[in-house]
């Protein structure tokens, strides 16, 4: 599976962004027969990639215990 985070934005006419929201969603490969199939390891470059990486970990590991504990 795959983590991807969407940021949303509004934008004011004179062109001022205000970050509104964030999610992280998880996606899941899938092939023909709908069966979860490994996509290629991400290649982390720098430091706030690796910080991104490490935190995805975090959330999926706190997600597992939440399910675990019945939320």
């Amino acid at each position: 599976s795959m983590e991807v985070r969407v940021d949303t934005y509004t934008e004011a006419l004179d062109g001022t962004r205000t970050h509104i929201n964030r999610a992280y969603i998880d996606m899941v490969a899938i092939n023909n027969e709908g069966q979860p199939i490994e996509v290629p390891a991400l290649e982390l470059e720098t430091d706030e990639q690796r910080a991104e990486h490490e935190a995805a970990i975090k959330r999926k590991e706190m997600r597992r215990q939440r399910r675990k504990e019945g939320f």
